[in-house]
């Protein structure tokens, strides 16, 4: 819960720091009164020092004041190790601090403390203990998920000797393994992790259990190439082998692979959506030959997946037409083609946008996962007749909402798919159809975020709002468990419905949000999630809202400040919250200086009298003074010194360290910009920090008292929590 400390920041709108942080360097600590304390003291060290005999602590004995800064209790990381750092206090004096039973390094006799810890994969319980000179003991615990946070599976494939999935995530530029007892994601082979070339959008592999490798099929290889290939990825090692590209290998070259399946003669097979052909690949030699091509009669969509029948003679092929798919047979001799299920041909629920195919274990259907028509269908070869296996009215469990991948669990009689959406791997029971969660690397409950725009933080309810444009809605999210519950949506809550949301602010002082949307400034009660209206069309004057962005609350002159992103009008405005007047403070009419071109975000300067926005098109932060309109190249004009701003988006001030904070989606990181000197400086990225990287971060707040940022990103979609002592991330929801 938020302190005392935190409460009055957030009541005053200011924020302030409330210690510094230890240094790695260790010292013995020594307590002013400790020879009063000796006897208690002594029996306290026995204590931690496992004594069969304990003295225990004296029950009037307040326990100490023990608050963990970062991480938050529940959290999800990448990283190998994480920083705990905190503080604590008592009247006696602190005698340790410990994390799991490692002491804890201090430079104030740990009235600030921290210490690096271990993580192991799957979930970590950490406890940490406060003892003060007289006995009392504070405890808190952490609950951390280590796990590879992988974005999407474009193919997955059944690595039966140990029990896993495989998974290309195109993403990460990684092979993922996906242990199916608890759940847990481990990269097995990305840049940082095996050697060879790198893949660059990795779109279907085939497990080769005999060689104990996967066979993958990249749609480019190297940074600056557009050249696909097919590699082999050692399962040990992560070690990545070239097999055949354009110059590795005679015949014609790949150019967007998108699934491959091993032949009993040592021949890869791979489709080619571009090419719209079954390619054969010699392994030895890397040539290709072209078995089967189709033309623009038989499909727009060009072959998506393929899967050798029981006798191996033929490749069951899909690809889609007008959004009508089909399943074709290719004898692998003559490269004929033969239709065995389509709107013509079977009976049954038309095929739609089929992406996944593979032979069930009996050899006599073949089953696919179509992303058009959100199911799972059996298909007879002998027929054609299509069997819905699962779909939203077939099976219970999470609804599909794109089921990516497709992969056979033969001993579970259960297919596994991958669902783009959820970020989840779904097991599906091949009886009933039934779908359940196998792996969703998450943090808290309650509904998944999916596209992150707007978010406002609220102190004292230690809680945070986003908006989130993928089901257009607004969503509470605990910062102590990370749970999540929808506030205001087309079921929660009444009155005009969310339309592409974006800017939000809470007013506490009226329990309501603010919501800017396009053409309208909307209330949303926070106890009934009720919208109401407090500027559009027929509710105040002056321009309306085209594109609304970020949103900040002036509270001294009772109005909201939005960006207005639109090439009609990239402005600053100000809507009045009692009439709902709409006027421009700054745009390319009024105010002078650099033209906003992009504003994404907007903060207020400790004047109260300017404005900072960050401008996305301009790469800068433009400071605005709020009488005149003129604009300025924050701080000042100066240009400082350190990285180069390319796609700013939150902005936020630091009033305690003389800087503000900025998100940059192009640079995936967290900056701070000194307020006089202009000096930019990298707190947190890939180089800076460890846990999830940053992708899009798109709105920052600031919780000064316990020195961390929160940043809502859009694309993992989640809540993140930076630690600013250290620049270490870790997933507070998602």
């Amino acid at each position: 819960m938020a302190t005392e400390t935190e409460k009055a920041d957030s009541a005053r709108g200011l924020f302030s720091a409330r210690s510094e942080f230890a240094s790695e360097e260790q010292r013995i600590v020594k307590n002013p009164n400790y020879s009063l304390w000796l006897c208690s003291a002594v029996a306290v060290a026995m204590a931690a020092c496992g004594s069969d005999n304990p003295v225990p602590p004296d029950a009037r004995n307040p326990e100490p004041e023990l608050v963990v800064m970062f991480p938050p209790p529940v959290s999800l990381t990448d990283a190998d190790s994480i920083v705990v750092r905190g503080t604590a206090s008592d009247a006696d004096g602190i005698q340790t601090v410990r994390v799991n039973d490692q002491l804890a390094t201090t430079t104030d006799d740990f009235a600030t403390w921290e210490l690096r810890v271990a993580l192991h994969s799957g979930p970590n319980e950490l406890v940490v203990t406060s003892v003060d000179y007289k006995g009392g003991m504070a405890t808190r615990t952490l609950q951390i998920r280590h796990s590879a946070i992988s974005e999407t599976a474009h193919d997955l494939a059944m690595d039966t000797k140990r029990n896993r999935a495989i998974a290309v995530d195109d993403i990460l530029d990684a092979l993922v393994a996906i242990d199916l007892v608890d759940g847990n994601r481990t990269i097995l082979s990305d840049d940082s992790i095996g050697t060879g070339p790198p893949m660059r959008g990795p779109r279907g592999l085939f497990v080769d259990a005999a060689n104990d490798r996967a066979l993958v099929v990249d749609a480019y290889l190297g940074a600056e190439s557009t050249m696909a290939s097919l590699m082999a990825v050692d399962l040990n090692s992560g070690n990545r082998t070239l097999l055949s590209a354009s110059g590795y290998g005679d015949g014609p070259s790949l150019e967007l692979p998108h699934d491959v399946v091993l032949q009993d003669d040592g021949r890869a097979l791979v489709v080619d959506e571009i090419l719209k052909t079954v390619v054969a690949i010699d392994l030895v030699t890397g040539d290709r030959t072209v078995l089967s091509s189709l033309t623009d009669e038989d499909t727009d969509i060009g072959p998506q997946s393929l899967a050798l029948t029981a006798g191996g003679d033929q490749a069951l092929v899909i690809y889609a037409k007008d959004q009508l798919g089909s399943l074709v047979a290719v004898n692998l001799d003559t490269g004929d083609r033969t239709v065995l299920s389509d709107q013509s041909n079977g009976n049954g629920l038309n095929m739609k946008t089929p992406h996944r195919v593979l032979l069930d274990d009996g050899g006599e259907r073949a089953l696919v996962a179509d992303i058009g028509k959100l199911a799972l269908f059996a298909i007879d070869l002998a027929t054609g007749d299509r069997m819905t296996l699962s779909n939203a009215s077939t099976g219970t469990g999470p609804d599909f909402n794109q089921p990516l991948s497709l992969a056979l669990d033969v001993a579970g009689n259960r297919a596994l798919i991958y669902e783009r959406t959820l970020k989840a791997l779904l097991a599906v029971d091949l009886d009933n159809g039934n779908r359940s969660i196998l792996s969703r690397i998450g943090a808290g409950t309650g509904p998944p975020l999916r596209i992150l725009s707007g978010f406002t933080l609220d102190i004292p309810g230690n809680r945070a709002f986003v908006v989130d444009t993928g089901i257009d809605a607004v969503i509470v999210i605990d910062l102590d468990s990370g749970n999540r519950r929808i506030v205001s949506d087309a079921v929660n809550g009444t009155g005009p419905p969310l339309a592409n949301p974006s800017g939000l602010v809470i007013e506490a002082d009226n329990n309501r949000l603010l919501l800017a949307q396009s053409g309208a400034l909307l209330a949303i009660d926070l106890n009934s999630g009720n919208r109401t209206v407090v500027s559009d069309a027929n509710t105040g004057e002056g321009p309306l809202l085209s594109a609304p962005e970020g949103a900040f609350l002036d509270t001294k002159n009772n109005r909201l400040l939005v960006c207005n992103n639109h090439d009609d009008l990239n402005a600053l405005i100000a809507i009045d919250l009692v009439s709902g007047d709409r006027s421009v403070l700054s745009g390319a009419t009024i105010g002078t200086g650099p033209a906003l071109i992009s504003p994404l975000s907007v903060s207020l300067d400790l004047s109260g009298d300017r404005a900072l926005v960050s401008d996305y098109g301009s790469y800068t932060v433009v400071a605005i003074d709020l009488a005149t309109g003129n604009r300025t190249i924050f701080p000042d004009d100066k240009p400082g010194s350190g990285p180069s701003l390319r796609s700013p988006t939150g902005v936020v001030p630091d009033p305690s360290r003389n800087r503000i904070l900025v998100g940059d989606t192009t640079l995936k990181a967290l900056l701070a910009i000194d307020m006089s000197s202009g000096e930019r400086t990298m707190l947190s990225n890939a180089s800076n920090g460890t846990g999830p990287e940053l992708s899009q971060p798109i709105g920052i707040a600031l919780n000064s008292t316990r020195s961390v940022a929160l940043v809502s990103d859009a694309y993992l979609p989640g809540l993140v929590v930076i630690d600013l002592a250290t620049g270490d991330r870790v997933i507070a929801s998602r």
